[in-house]
């Protein structure tokens, strides 16, 4: 008996696996998603737990996605985020979603509010293009993390505010942000995605990407930093990335000032427009000396990715700075 038993529950457990993992086709969009599992499956954060710097053991070279608002400072180590993906908290008064995919290497922030109504965001347990999706309790539509627009269901078609953040280093972070909460749940043992841990690490072939009104974009992490500056058009955006290497500091601004487009130079952490010699405190935006002293670049944000992952989702001539050589087919 007990050996049917056991065989019995291999069968039903069987046939349950099957089930969650069959591709699944929605009607809007055409989505295709190739792998499935039970909604919150990989169990997002719903409850944030936050403490300061002098309470938590992280080593300085460790990846954190990381924002700013009102004054409100806040990281999140990639390390416990490649396990949960989602993170919902509230940052300045401004509820977010912090989210990372680690097939793709995207990290994305946005502002969980549609039409005045805070969404509570879950893991959907499906791919779109490759990266993961999200659901709302509130109404049930199903989200693109790459995209932060609604897929499916009653919200079909909005889309969420990106915030402006950084992925940088844990010491880097701090250094800026003295005063930072930073996430105290960390990866568990056997957790969802845990064979991904590494990415706690540096990576250097991460792309930045940017998306002005749904024109895509990217920048070599590893080439925009070796020259520390590279600009491109996107959309009809002028747009500059500044980055680090050593720091793995990375900044993006919209290259124009009062419908003036600006080209840049750099100097350590500094850039000087050759329009009009005003030096930039490239870390803040602000005009440090010359003409435009006083102004601000106005911050694009950014979200890294894989270069396969960011054609895949905006197409496969997406333009990546610098080029190099025909875009693949």
């Amino acid at each position: 008996m007990t050996g049917r038993r056991v065989l019995g529950a291999l069968a039903v457990a069987a046939v349950v696996g099957a089930l969650l993992f069959l591709p699944q086709q929605s009607t809007a969009y055409e989505l295709r998603w190739d792998v499935r599992v039970l909604r919150d499956g990989i169990p997002p954060i719903y409850d944030p737990r936050l403490t300061t710097p002098d309470n938590i053991n992280l080593k300085p070279h460790e990846m954190v996605l990381a924002v700013e608002i009102n004054g409100d400072a806040r990281a999140y180590p990639i390390e416990p985020l490649v396990s949960y993906e989602i993170v919902n908290d509230v940052v300045g008064g401004v509820p977010l979603a912090i989210t990372w995919c680690p097939l793709c290497y995207s990290g994305l922030v946005y502002e969980r509010v549609w039409d005045g109504q805070t969404l509570t965001l879950g893991v959907q347990g499906a791919l779109y293009k490759g990266a993961q999706t999200w659901w709302d309790h509130e109404t049930g539509s199903i989200w693109s993390q790459v995209f932060g627009e609604a897929l499916d269901g009653p919200l079909d078609g909005a889309q969420l505010r990106p915030v402006v953040a950084s992925l940088t280093l844990w010491g880097s972070w701090l250094k800026q942000h003295p005063t930072t909460l930073v996430l105290k749940q960390r990866l568990s043992l056997g957790a969802p995605n845990s064979a991904f841990h590494l990415q706690s690490l540096p990576k250097d072939i991460w792309v930045i990407g940017v998306d002005i009104d749904g024109a895509g974009a990217g920048f070599y992490f590893d080439e925009t930093a070796r020259l520390g500056v590279q600009q491109a058009v996107i959309g009809d955006t002028p747009v500059v990335a500044f980055a680090e290497a050593e720091s793995r500091i990375v900044r993006t601004y919209e290259a124009r000032v009062d419908g003036r487009e600006l080209s840049f130079d750099v100097d350590g952490s500094e850039l000087t427009d050759r329009e009009t010699g005003t030096r930039w405190d490239a870390l803040s935006g602000a005009a440090v000396s010359g003409p435009m002293a006083g102004t601000r670049l106005r911050p694009v944000p950014y979200f890294s990715i894989w270069d396969w992952a960011l054609r895949l989702h905006y197409g496969r001539e997406t333009p990546i700075y610098p080029i190099q050589g025909p875009v693949p087919p």
